[in-house]
């Protein structure tokens, strides 16, 4: 009789957080839904990897325009300017991607399903490195995020190591 008391209990603990647990989810989802998300990040490139793939672009400054929807789609506009060590000139680079979205277990998932993008402004980096940066961008995608609510108009994404990007909202 004891262990069933002590065994309910557990149960209806499980049960509780659960729903706990799924209600801040939605309650996350709701706020992604109901704005438009932009984050500014820059990548400083160590000289070790610029040799190897970046060749002489050692700074990658990224602004995105993000929409999460609710049928589970997000759509993502970015530019990235490519900075070389070389020379005072820098590319810009526009790369438009959409996919599908969901938060689970207080991380955001995305995958990308279309991606675009177009060409450097300039000769500023070649196209070895156009693709490697296009193919590190994707994989920066792919990556689940810890989602932390600073507040309604601020949220931070955690990745693995140090990555972390902040997500501000645009709408008023």
């Amino acid at each position: 009789m004891k262990y069933k008391f002590v065994f309910s209990i557990a149960v209806c603990s499980l049960v509780l957080s659960g729903f706990f647990w799924e209600s801040k989810n939605h309650r996350v989802e709701n706020i992604m839904i109901e704005r438009d998300w932009e984050m500014k990040v820059v990548t400083i490139i160590p000289p070790k990897y610029q040799e190897r793939a970046f060749g002489d672009v050692n700074q990658i400054s990224i602004n995105a325009e993000l929409s999460f929807s609710a049928d589970g789609t997000y759509q993502r506009l970015t530019r990235m300017q490519l900075q070389s060590h070389l020379s005072s000139e820098q590319s810009d680079l526009l790369i438009t991607d959409s996919g599908i979205w969901k938060v689970k277990g207080g991380y955001l998932l995305m995958s990308p399903i279309d991606f675009q993008s177009g060409e450097p402004t300039n000769d500023a980096s070649t196209r070895r490195q156009t693709e490697v940066i296009k193919q590190f961008y994707r994989m920066e995608t792919q990556q689940s995020r810890e989602i932390q609510f600073v507040n309604e108009r601020t949220l931070l994404l955690s990745g693995i190591g140090l990555s972390s990007i902040v997500l501000t909202s645009r709408s008023s």
